[in-house]
């Protein structure tokens, strides 16, 4: 193992067990710096960010439960199902990310404020959603 000299700006970060053996940085011998180990990160970092925001918009739904409750709105049979379609076409629409629609629906589900047919109908609704964006833009 070589050793090294650290200046004042050097990144210090912790060795990995497992390098690529490809990059630059895994074959000068930094494997801690490996650009393909650090992408792994971005990507189980970004998960976790999903996942919090995701658990923190459920609070939120949480504590609106009690003075405005999604499920009195709640539409049965194929004419909530074409409702709900429109309300997650118009979603996306305005918000421009279906992933944001889906990321409120399924914190919406899961805070028990809409019932799951409709949530599937506002599923289908993003979808449709993002194609009408992708043709105006």
């Amino acid at each position: 193992m070589k050793q090294m000299k650290f200046h004042s700006i050097t990144k210090v970060t912790i060795a990995t067990s497992t390098h690529c053996t490809e990059c630059r940085t895994c074959q000068k011998g930094f494997y801690n710096l490996c650009d393909n180990l650090k992408g792994i990160g971005y990507i189980l970092v970004g998960l976790g960010f999903l996942f919090l925001g995701i658990h923190y918009m459920k609070e939120g739904f949480d504590t609106f439960k009690d003075s405005f409750d999604l499920t009195q709105f709640a539409v049965a049979g194929y004419a909530g199902l074409f409702l709900f379609t429109g309300i997650g076409i118009a979603a996306t629409v305005v918000m421009q990310s279906s992933h944001a629609t889906l990321v409120l629906t399924i914190t919406a589900l899961a805070a028990g404020q809409i019932t799951y047919e409709n949530g599937l109908a506002l599923a289908i609704g993003a979808n449709v959603g993002t194609t009408v964006t992708a043709v105006l833009g």
